[in-house]
């Protein structure tokens, strides 16, 4: 009986101490870890209310472009509808 209760005191100690290494990890690692969340518009509606122009379009081609040394990725559209907005800028 006295093994077992030693093996027990040992596993407790044991799952305390990296209980608290693992604390303590988070902690100072938790400024290293950025997150983004991103909040979805309840519906269609919603997000053509907070749009500046709201248009119906078919995708012509995908292309790369190089800007400053990166290379960056457009899509040429073609409109079909305007629903709403200015479009003359586009």
């Amino acid at each position: 009986m006295r093994f077992v209760t030693r093996s027990v005191s040992r596993l407790q100690c044991l799952f305390s101490k990296s209980r608290s290494v693992l604390i303590l990890m988070m902690v100072l690692l938790s400024p290293l870890l950025l997150a983004t969340t991103i909040i979805p518009f309840p519906n269609l509606g919603e997000m053509a209310k907070a749009s500046d122009a709201v248009v119906m379009a078919r995708a012509l081609r995908n292309f790369e472009v190089e800007m400053n040394g990166a290379t960056r990725f457009r899509t040429q559209f073609q409109l079909i509808d305007k629903v709403s907005g200015d479009v003359s800028e586009y």
